[in-house]
């Protein structure tokens, strides 16, 4: 079969029709950067998706952030705080996406969500250790399954077996063979185009290492240690298991001691405990 790679234009069409909430996420992250900005600005911000809005005040309202008592965009920020902000809205954003269907894939929305969260936060603390910029880390490992959302957005229009039906191919193998693009691709395609920073999309794209020996992105490596840590947590997605082997040089390139591994996916395990509630907005 000959496989046509989907064009940026219609990955690009695939993705816009995705909820807005990453979207945001990048604009938010832009702001958060500029030391003159308010959280009057960052509701303003939040409120542009009515859906996002409501899923931040719900997240606002769940145990992780002290229960209830939370009915406007303005007091969920006010509760969590500026520094809090950001991981408030990322967890509304994963809880957004999780009714997104991706059966092409093998996996629930639900799983995906949990991955995602769970890959986040390992990021988020392997960078404090690593001296990666934590939010950066935090977003590549939000959202470095995008791919799969929009290319499983996209395989009802091209035709081919689902995985892991498609038996003899690894995941980066079935996607190309199927779309003609691999998801760390198309994830960061459609990241660039959003505005997310060049670290991030960088994150994404290379977040499988081709060479493990050779890795190229401290922050690809780091997302890599990160979903290894999801997945020995029994939070990991199908196909992906041989991407995550373990090496000195992934621990070099991301800059990290191989004993912070532990104590990071520890914190990262707790925090997830503590926000998993807030995925399904009880």
């Amino acid at each position: 079969m000959s496989v046509v790679a989907l064009s940026p234009d219609r990955l690009l069409d695939y993705a816009n029709r995705l909820p807005a909430a990453p979207q945001i996420m990048a604009q938010l992250n832009t702001l958060l950067h500029n030391a003159n900005a308010d959280l009057e600005q960052i509701a303003e911000l939040l409120r542009r998706d009515a859906s996002l809005a409501a899923r931040v005040i719900r997240v606002a309202n769940s145990p992780a952030y002290r229960g209830e008592g939370v009915a406007s965009i303005e007091d969920a920020l006010q509760r969590v705080g500026f520094s809090e902000v950001y991981r408030l809205a990322g967890l509304a954003s994963v809880n957004q996406l999780a009714e997104i269907p991706t059966v092409a894939y093998g996996f629930t929305p639900l799983q995906l969500s949990e991955n995602s969260l769970l890959t986040a936060l390992a990021c988020e603390s392997l960078a404090r250790r690593s001296g990666a910029d934590p939010r950066a880390a935090y977003t590549v490992g939000l959202f470095r399954s995008i791919g799969k959302l929009v290319l499983g957005s996209a395989a009802a229009k091209v035709s081919g077996p689902d995985y892991p039906a498609a038996s003899g191919f690894t995941l980066e193998a079935w996607e190309q063979d199927r779309f003609g693009i691999t998801s760390p691709e198309a994830g960061a395609i459609v990241l660039k185009v959003w505005g997310f920073p060049d670290v991030v999309v960088a994150g994404v794209l290379e977040q499988y290492i081709p060479d493990p020996f050779a890795p190229n992105h401290p922050i690809a490596a780091l997302v890599n240690v990160a979903s290894a840590i999801a997945a020995d947590r029994g939070f990991g997605l199908p196909g992906e298991e041989i991407a995550w082997e373990p090496n000195h040089a992934k621990f070099t390139c991301a800059r990290l001691l191989e004993a912070a591994v532990t104590p990071s996916g520890d914190e990262a395990f707790q925090r997830f405990e503590a926000l998993r509630s807030g995925l399904s907005g009880k």
